[in-house]
């Protein structure tokens, strides 16, 4: 079985047909232009948790009486759309499975096997600062179901928040599969004067928060996810309710629970747990792009994560062969065009700007494919 999987329907897919037809490996998932309902039913629904680093032993169970014993986790072919994660978190936890032993990575593709029965010596540990992983799930309240007022707000994401009422207003934010790992949160992106209810319901979890909202401007809120009991991926709704006074609601997004919007000390991102094209050098911690593999994009970036107005500085660590004064690629930042800095071979990458409205902050790698090139890390700095 060939991951991340989709429907069967994607273009993504049809790289595994290519594979196969190659290397004659007989797999499970590959492509045609139309959906199957069996195919959706009976592979697509129970196994897509898969891609969010979820394997149920039971799971692991049915594929082995299928005669399905091998992954074969594509690195470089993991878009935003397959996962809440970056594909580093999907790689961590296989490693980390007792069942599943990796056996061998060509470049961006590993190779685990499924064993029958779990094995200590099968567990690997991945590098210490894998843990700040970019996100990939983001809602814009706008969209919620309920009752409430949408508002124009030039300050807001996309220009529009929604007003919750004392009492009167409710909104469901969002729907999404959660992960059992405990250690992320919820962080909303609030204004106003009360107070905020949220209620989580799953299958088997029915928990409320509460948040206090005092602030004229944005401000960012986070509140722990529930802990999820069993080994499936479970879907989470989070509603929104106003106990007190009006609350305007934003943006909402995951975040690991040892982020903070607000840090005080520098922060080092690990190429590995951003999102990204090319291959892991696991032995190394670093991700390898090659000129002649890898496309001229950003085909780095992250962690998406939210982070408070005020000034800061980005430095990143690379190495490459390429003689110095060679331009490598552009470092820049989304959503503010002007903040960019060229990487180039012999010469260190700094970039200094101001993050005016506490909005997500998303580093991007734009890389111009005339140079291999390998990426460490990335260190933000608060300026206090």
């Amino acid at each position: 079985m060939a991951l991340p999987l989709w429907p069967g329907d994607s273009h993504w897919s049809s790289l595994y047909q290519h594979y196969a037809s190659l290397y004659r490996i007989r797999m499970v998932n590959g492509y045609r232009p139309s959906r199957m309902h069996w195919y959706q039913e009976d592979i697509f629904n129970p196994y897509e948790q898969f891609n969010s680093g979820i394997f149920p032993n039971a799971r692991l169970d049915e594929l082995r009486s299928r005669d399905i014993e091998h992954f074969i986790l594509h690195e470089d072919a993991f878009p935003e759309k397959v996962s809440p994660f970056a594909v580093g978190q999907t790689l961590a936890q296989m490693m980390r499975h007792p069942r599943l032993r990796h056996i061998v990575q060509d470049g961006p593709i590993h190779t685990f096997q499924i064993l029958k029965e779990p094995d200590t010596a099968a567990i690997e540990s991945p590098p210490e600062n894998w843990k700040l992983f970019g996100i990939a799930r983001r809602w814009n309240s706008e969209y919620a179901e309920g009752h409430f007022e949408i508002t124009a707000d030039r300050t807001a994401f996309r220009n529009k928040a929604i007003l919750l009422r004392e009492k009167e207003d409710h909104a469901s934010l969002l729907r999404f599969p959660i992960a059992l790992d405990p250690a992320y949160s919820l962080c909303l992106r609030t204004q106003g004067n009360g107070r905020l209810s949220l209620d989580f319901l799953s299958a088997n979890t029915h928990h409320s928060a509460h948040l206090p909202i005092a602030s004229p401007h944005w401000v960012w809120q986070s509140v722990p996810l529930p802990t999820q009991s069993g080994e499936e991926l479970q879907e989470l709704r989070v509603t929104a309710r106003a106990e007190q006074g009006n609350v305007l609601l934003d943006l909402c997004t995951l975040i690991p629970s040892e982020w903070t919007p607000a840090p005080a000390t520098p922060i080092t991102f690990p190429a590995p747990v951003l999102f990204h094209a090319g291959h892991t050098d696991l032995e190394n911690n670093v991700v390898v792009f090659e000129s002649r593999r890898d496309p001229p994009a950003d085909i780095l970036y992250g962690p998406n994560l939210p982070l408070v107005a005020g000034r800061y500085t980005l430095d990143m660590s690379f190495t490459t062969d390429a003689a110095d004064g060679t331009r490598l690629g552009d470092l820049h930042l989304r959503n503010y065009p002007r903040s960019s800095t060229p990487v180039i071979a012999g010469q260190p990458v700094q970039l200094e700007w101001d993050h005016p409205d506490n909005e997500l902050f998303t580093l991007a790698f734009r890389y111009h494919a005339t140079e291999d090139m390998r990426i460490a890390e990335f260190l933000l700095t608060p300026e206090n």
